[in-house]
């Protein structure tokens, strides 16, 4: 005869839970751990470009970073920095042709500088340059300009604000190239431009569009 065999019953595990309010405090830690390093270490991309008008090379001294830039030139290179920022130009026998400082709050920016020893009727403004740099049905121009200073400057301060920013579709002087940019434009996305326009064209939008698309051409 065979003997029934009596199966074990499986031993109950216990199950260990974590008390609600160590849930909250650990979550609590991460989102201020967060907004910490957010708020004061992170850091975002300044984006700094100009142009060389001057007949002669020049060094570009940014937070110990040094470029020379040949007359007649674009220059353009980024940094991350938080706070104080210095922007030297100098000629190369290392004398300084302006200085200028800027606080960086931590959010994307973009620094524009014009060198140059006369005072330049320019002023600055933003445009929806994506006709010109892809192909669309619509003519190739620029859209929603925007003028950011009335008055002449030779440098400015900007800051990227806004839901819809991407650092990858914003073209600005030494930076215009379209191989800096995709290969295709996701839709919905638009290419945003800064450029130095001649102050007196603001109210002439042919002229405007000149100045514009004279940037982005730029030799």
């Amino acid at each position: 005869m065979i003997k029934n065999q009596r199966s074990e019953k499986p031993q109950n595990k216990k199950k260990i839970t974590i008390p609600v309010f160590v849930v909250l405090s650990f979550t609590m830690v991460i989102i201020i751990s967060i907004f910490i390093y957010t708020k004061f270490f992170k850091l975002d991309v300044t984006f700094i470009g100009g142009f060389n008008w001057l007949d002669e090379d020049i060094i570009i001294a940014i937070n110990g970073e040094e470029q020379t830039v040949e007359p007649m030139d674009m220059f353009s290179l980024k940094i991350y920095k938080r706070g104080e920022l210095i922007v030297k130009i100098k000629n190369m026998q290392d004398q300084t042709i302006r200085e200028n400082m800027y606080y960086l709050n931590g959010i994307p920016a973009s620094i524009l500088e014009l060198a140059t020893l006369v005072e330049e009727n320019q002023c600055v403004v933003k445009a929806d340059v994506s006709n010109i740099y892809y192909k669309t049905k619509e003519e190739a121009t620029a859209k929603d300009i925007i003028a950011l200073t009335d008055s002449p400057t030779e440098s400015f301060y900007y800051e990227l604000t806004g839901k819809d920013i991407n650092l990858e579709y914003y073209v600005y002087p030494g930076h215009y190239s379209q191989e800096f940019l995709p290969e295709q434009l996701p839709q919905e996305m638009k290419v945003i431009g800064l450029f130095f326009v001649d102050c007196g064209n603001l109210e002439d939008d042919k002229k405007l569009q000149a100045d514009i698309l004279g940037s982005i051409y730029y030799e």
